[in-house]
């Protein structure tokens, strides 16, 4: 932008912004500054109220017993993908709900997991389910399938695997639920990651309280 386009005004906007300008710069009318309250973007209508995690009773239930938690983490954004889209149908909204399955960036089959990656994991338990490979969405650097009309909120892609591709600056307002199976070290990284869901897709908030959350499950 400032190499080729050489604009005289630049608006940024952003959650982690990188660069705040100093009193000076303000003074000097170079750059001025505005942070804006998260709750005033929540009355707005623009971004969900909060964020819910899994809780010990959801791992602990008597239908997980001795199911790995990998898999109990994939279930449990499946019910809960469900959910959502009973209560799009109920209010008469056209938009399906996306769930957001990020694996760690060292997924390499070893020993250790009998040879087996998150990806395979993941993909399996998906057919498990009967979802069909057209509803699947892969986003990796090596591999890219299904990505056409992503964002779209009627887009039949129900789910999305990825490693950083869509975490940051991707912008798909029906994404509500994440499972995070990559630790994160890097806040910035990890606030961009979880902000994929917290975007409203219409920009209001709705009459169903759950339609206003965001749902995050990680091990």
């Amino acid at each position: 932008i400032d190499g080729l386009i050489k604009p005289k005004i630049i608006i940024r906007a952003s959650a982690t912004p990188k660069y705040e300008p100093t009193l000076s710069d303000i003074e000097d009318k170079k750059a001025g500054f505005i942070r804006v309250k998260r709750e005033d973007v929540i009355r707005e209508g623009l971004i969900k109220e909060k964020i819910i995690f899994q809780t010990e009773e959801d791992l602990n239930q008597k239908q997980f017993k001795g199911m790995d938690q990998d898999r109990i983490l994939i279930e449990l954004a499946y019910q809960k993908r469900n959910e959502l889209v009973s209560y799009y149908k109920d209010l008469r909204i056209d938009i399906n709900p996306l769930v957001l399955i990020q694996l760690p960036n060292d997924d390499k089959a070893s020993k250790e997991t009998n040879n087996t990656t998150k990806l395979d994991i993941v993909i399996e338990y998906l057919k498990e389910k009967k979802i069909q490979e057209k509803d699947i969405a892969i986003w990796l650097s090596e591999d890219k399938v299904n990505l056409e009309d992503l964002e779209n909120n009627n887009s039949n892609i129900s789910f999305l695997l990825f490693k950083q591709a869509v975490a940051t600056g991707w912008d798909c307002p029906r994404a509500s639920i994440l499972v995070m199976y990559r630790e994160i070290k890097n806040p910035t990284f990890e606030i961009q990651t979880v902000g994929r869901i917290l975007r409203m897709p219409l920009g209001v908030h709705f009459s169903k309280p759950e339609l206003n959350l965001g749902y995050l499950y990680t091990n």
